[in-house]
């Protein structure tokens, strides 16, 4: 056995997840910082005698977790993150969370992006950026760009054509090549891009298509690699941070994949820790991974709940939340400061350090708020703030009142509820506040959505909870709908509907509508707090967990809207109109809106037609401005069910491809685990059925961003509610596990996507046949809103094979594998035993080690009923293949062989 110069103490308790640690008494090596100056790397030395700091430095009981966050952080800011940030990050990670996810956190934060900028201006311009050069990139980055756009804006630049390239096309090329590929351009590229600039085409394009080419992402995936194996380029890894280049901030994700790749892992585990500088503050960490599915634009097609936990948020300590009537959500919390959320794209972004005890936005990018500067701690204020953080305080509450709840609307509407249980309005013309008068009642919390639409909860004399309505004649009001309820939870918004809980019973008030108790949903706990963003969305804090859930009303579950007479002379226009169509049925064109053969382009283009012969005699008792408006709508619906079956015909494709890439995935874990038809027929596998949604719908939202995330946010509303169907739970979460063979899952996963289809069906039905689905979805087609680019089946699986794959062999592993573990493992001078397992599948920990003795703790893989004794060659093993294939995805060998975080294979003891 070969013995390294391996070092590690001896302790009398050894934890589970002991990661292997290799110290050697060398010099420390010039390191790569991601600081991120791609394509070229930043090569920072160590410095003199830093190989000893180190030494010293480095505990030999940090876990691999801790000595990972220190140096992604090291790497990418060159600052160690403080105690309470690399704690969180570490426990986020001890509880399952990727390594590529939290490199991408810290990718993401300000001070890495401040690096970044400032490195892509040293090399490419020679000088540093100004001021207002960092404030604007800073700014770009914050909205979803990464480094790229900055790049690509340098080098799109007049300095940058007029510096390096010397004013010339040609020259221009040459420097653009020399920067990115380190190499002079080709015939074939200078013939496309200096040909391209001859013709007049911006250098703004050039560029872009420069940096979308697949030869610049090969290099700079191949570059970024290399960090991960100095010296060499791990052609595999190379392959998958390529691939990873995709989507929104795709060097971002390029990175991260890389920077959470077991190469990367092991070349930490292999050297020497850095000596720690000043520490990241914990604001600045950039956002933790979210849960949940993504959602679509505004609203959803089914009433689901949704959790979530935008990134960065320490729900654990939750002080505020707020809901947007654009359709963002703000998050306050006592740990972590402030946060603006998007649900549709999964991604938070950090607004202030301070605290928010209470929260009222008016749009995605302005609100008002009652904060201190840190909790608990100085006195509270009153300000607006807009989501880049600029602070306005206006004027304290008279006499003293402490602020306790404050309401805000677009239209100007600013309320404050005062510790007294007074309420104030603020007056922005003398920044002052106005005394609201109470009527007699005690009020005690505020709902306000717009200056018409006010709300609170209070009691009345009595001491009964009542709910209030407050109008400018006559002040508040009791609602008696809830007479003889408590209610307990009241939000306002700008569209004009309310939402309430009494009784621990949600209900909706839709603008111009009625109350009615929101069926078909079954909150997921008690609930403390109510955020609406409009009709059609409501954000609630709930007991059930540490994170925020998402009621979205389903457009399929409004009320039944009936198609409009638009004019009094509807009934012998619309005659006349189907009379030149050529229908007779009944019920005329509208009628035929459900008719999957109904040719419905060519009675739009009827109605449309102005050419003489061919345009539809108006009828003399109709009027030329009735005849007009009873054409358009018939033109604006055609248009709207054309919209929504185009829609449909998209979401059963992307459905089909879907289920797909799941089957393909399932059939390729199952062929690498190398289940027998036996155990494929009566072995029963665990799987996380919403879990495994979940990370596969939310990689598309990532992957395709903007474009077919919504048909993925789409299906993710169809799947979850048959996963309900399947489980017999109103809200499985992502613990929630199906329990069958392997050939039953592939049919049950198969079934999933079948059953979404013939619900697409019904549900295209409905909408077409009801004006008030059809107006709301068509629009929202029309307008680009719900509109994505067609996606092939090879896009989808290489934006999800990751998520799948993980769950899928975290699933069937346990079927046929278990892990044999001997603990105390001795070869020395005198006995030294041979391990028969093949080396691939060996996790080793090194207790202790010296020239002439060796202690370990050893794992292996067999086959579930085979030999424990490590020295009888105890197979039969898993193949190479299978292993590599995990650890290929990220996985820990720490969790792997200790059976945590997702991974659950037998453990039994060595004999």
């Amino acid at each position: 056995m070969s013995r390294p110069s391996r070092s590690r103490s001896i302790g009398r308790h050894r934890p589970k997840h002991i990661e292997r640690t290799r110290l050697q008494l060398e010099p420390l090596e010039s390191r790569t910082m991601l600081s991120a100056d791609l394509p070229m790397p930043v090569v920072v030395s160590g410095a003199a005698g830093a190989e000893v700091l180190a030494l010293e430095i480095a505990s030999p009981s940090a876990s691999a977790h801790e000595r990972f966050v220190n140096r992604i952080a090291t790497a990418l800011v060159d600052q160690p993150l403080a105690d309470a940030v690399q704690d969180r990050l570490v426990g986020w990670l001890d509880r399952g969370m990727s390594r590529e996810r939290a490199a991408a956190m810290v990718l993401q934060s300000v001070p890495a992006r401040r690096v970044e900028i400032l490195n892509t201006y040293e090399k490419l311009l020679h000088r540093e950026p100004t001021a207002g050069e960092f404030q604007f990139h800073l700014s770009e980055t914050a909205r979803g760009a990464d480094q790229l756009a900055v790049i690509w804006r340098v080098i799109g630049s007049a300095e940058y054509y007029r510096n390096r390239g010397g004013g010339t096309h040609e020259g221009y090329l040459n420097a653009m090549a020399d920067d990115l590929w380190q190499r002079s351009p080709t015939e074939a590229e200078t013939a496309r891009w200096v040909g391209a600039l001859d013709r007049g085409v911006p250098r703004s394009l050039v560029v872009a298509d420069l940096l979308r080419s697949p030869s610049y992402r090969e290099v700079t995936a191949a570059r970024i690699a290399s960090i991960a194996t100095p010296g060499r380029v791990d052609e595999q890894l190379a392959a998958r941070v390529s691939t990873a280049w995709q989507g929104p901030r795709a060097l971002t994700r390029a990175k991260a994949l890389m920077l959470g790749s077991a190469p990367y892992l092991d070349s930490i585990l292999a050297a020497p820790s850095l000596p720690p500088v000043s520490s990241l503050p914990e604001s600045e960490l950039a956002s933790l991974p979210p849960v949940g599915y993504p959602f679509t634009p505004k609203f959803s097609l089914l009433t689901n709940w949704n959790p979530i936990a935008p990134g960065g948020v320490d729900l654990f300590s939750l002080a505020s939340f707020g809901a947007s009537p654009d359709g963002n959500y703000w998050v306050g919390t006592i740990a972590s400061g402030l946060f603006a959320y998007d649900p549709v794209t999964m991604i938070s972004t950090s607004v202030w350090s301070g605290a928010a005890n209470s929260i009222a936005p008016i749009s995605n990018t302005e609100a008002w708020l009652i904060g201190s500067d840190q909790w608990q701690e100085g006195p509270l204020f009153i300000a607006s703030i807009t989501s880049s953080g600029t602070l306005s305080t206006v004027a304290d509450l008279p006499g003293g009142d402490s602020p306790s709840q404050i309401g805000a609307s677009a239209d100007g509407i600013v309320w404050v509820l005062g510790g007294s249980g007074t309420v104030y309005s603020y007056q922005e013309a003398s920044d002052s506040w106005s005394v609201i008068p109470n009527n007699g009642f005690s009020i005690t919390q505020l709902g306000i959505g717009s200056a018409s639409n006010i709300w609170a909860i209070g009691s009345d004399a009595q001491g009964s909870a009542v709910l209030l309505s407050w109008s400018s004649g006559g002040g508040w009001a009791v609602d008696s709908e809830f007479s003889g309820t408590t209610p307990t939870e009241v939000s306002a918004a700008a569209d004009g509907s309310v939402w309430v809980v009494a009784d621990s019973v949600l209900f909706l008030r839709p603008p111009g509508g009625s109350w009615a108790a929101v069926t078909k949903q079954t909150p997921p706990g008690m609930f403390f707090g109510l955020a609406a963003n409009d009709r059609n969305r409501v954000l609630a804090s709930l007991d059930s967990a540490q994170v925020l859930q998402v009621l979205s009303f389903g457009l399929l579950d409004r009320p039944a809207t009936p198609f409009p007479e638009v004019t009094d002379q509807w009934d012998a226009g619309y005659a006349a109109i189907n009379a030149g169509l050529g229908i007779v049925a009944p019920g005329g064109v509208r009628a035929l809106y459900n008719d999957a053969i109904a040719t419905l382009s060519g009675y739009l283009n009827k109605i449309e037609s102005t050419l003489p012969g061919q345009e539809i005699p108006r009828p003399p008792d109709v009027s030329p401005t009735n005849w007009d408006a009873i054409k358009s709508q018939l033109i604006n619906e055609l248009n709207d069910v054309m919209g929504v079956n185009n829609l449909y015909t998209q979401l059963t494709t992307l459905n089909s491809d879907i289920g797909t890439v799941t089957n393909d995935r399932l059939v390729a874990a199952g062929t690498l685990v190398a289940l027998t038809q036996s155990e494929q027929q009566n072995d029963t596998a665990s799987l996380a059925i919403v879990g495994v949604f979940e990370a596969a719908l939310a990689a598309m939202a990532a992957a395709f961003s903007g474009g077919a995330a919504i048909g993925a946010a789409a299906i993710a509303s169809g799947i979850d509610n048959l996963i309900g169907d399947l489980t017999n739970q109103p809200n499985p979460g992502p613990d929630t596990k199906l329990e069958e063979t392997y050939a039953a899952l592939l049919t049950t996963l198969g079934n999933l996507f079948t059953d979404n289809v013939k619900t697409f069906a019904q549900q295209q039905t409905t909408i077409v046949g009801d004006y008030g689905m059809l107006s709301t979805l068509g629009t929202a087609i029309s307008s680009g809103l719900w509109d994505w680019e067609d996606v092939t089946t090879s896009a989808i699986e290489q934006a999800t094979s990751n998520s799948y794959d993980l769950f899928f062999y975290q699933s069937l592993m346990p079927v046929k594998w278990q892990i044999v573990y001997m603990e105390d493992y001795i070869c020395d001078l005198y006995v030294c035993n041979q391990l028969k397992p093949p080396t691939y599948d060996l996790y080793e920990v090194v207790l202790q080690q010296s020239n002439t003795s060796l202690l370990a703790d050893v794992w292996f893989v067999n086959q579930i009923g085979a030999s424990t004794n490590p020295f009888d060659n105890p197979g039969p093993y898993p193949t190479e293949e299978l292993l590599t294939a995990i650890w290929n995805l990220g996985v820990s060998q720490s969790d792997f062989y200790n059976a945590q975080n997702g991974w659950d294979l037998k453990i039994v003891n060595a004999t």
